[in-house]
Parts: C-alpha cells; structure tokens; sequence
C-alpha cells in the first residue's frame, strides 16, 4: 500500500480522491444550498484546487453578512467588514432582462 493511503482526508477517507487532483474549473451547483452542508462538506470544496470556481444559483444568498461571508469562503475570497457589496457587485450576476446576452438565428439550409 502507499503511505497516501494511510492518511485519511477531510472527511475521514482512506484516499481523498478529488483532492489529489488539480481541476480546470469547479462548479458548484445550486450552491445557495451550501448554507445547510455540513461544515465538513464546505470545507473539502476549499481544498479542491482549481484554475476557475463558479457558483450557480437562482437565489444566491446575499441577505445578511454572515451568508456573504459563509458564500465567499467557497470562493477562496475573505470578505471584512463593509466590503460585502463590493464582493457582491464584483463576483455575483444575476440574470435579468438588462443583461441577456442576445440570441442570434441563422437558418442554415
């Protein structure tokens, strides 16, 4: 057996697979949920390492501080004090109207 194997990781695995890996991007889906995850389960998501992290979400959680930060830790981002919004308005869309991209048809024959 390999000495890695003896090691258990975040989550008390012989092998923590998706750890030894390093990933292109991380998505992270209906990640609004993430609010009711274990502690366990939200800290391996900040051990898995990756060039891109995306949150997808139709109701991200940007009610109160507490949630922004819990969200922005999944990010590897800190956020202190009055910088909530300015991470909100930096790293958090949300879809409307204003901002669809615009849908082009061709009719190929």
């Amino acid at each position: 057996h390999a000495e890695i194997a003896q090691e258990p990781g975040l989550l008390g695995e012989r092998f923590p697979v998706f750890e030894a890996f390093f990933w292109r991007r991380l998505v992270m889906d209906e990640f609004h949920e993430s609010e009711l995850w274990h502690t366990a389960q939200r800290e391996m998501l900040k051990f898995i390492s990756s060039h891109f992290r995306w949150g997808l979400s139709g109701t991200p959680p940007v009610g109160d501080p507490r949630s922004v930060d819990k969200m922005s830790s999944l990010f590897g981002v800190t956020v202190m004090g009055s910088k909530h919004q300015a991470f909100l308005d930096h790293f958090v869309r949300q879809n409307n109207t204003e901002n669809l991209v615009p849908l082009e048809e061709k009719v190929v024959e």
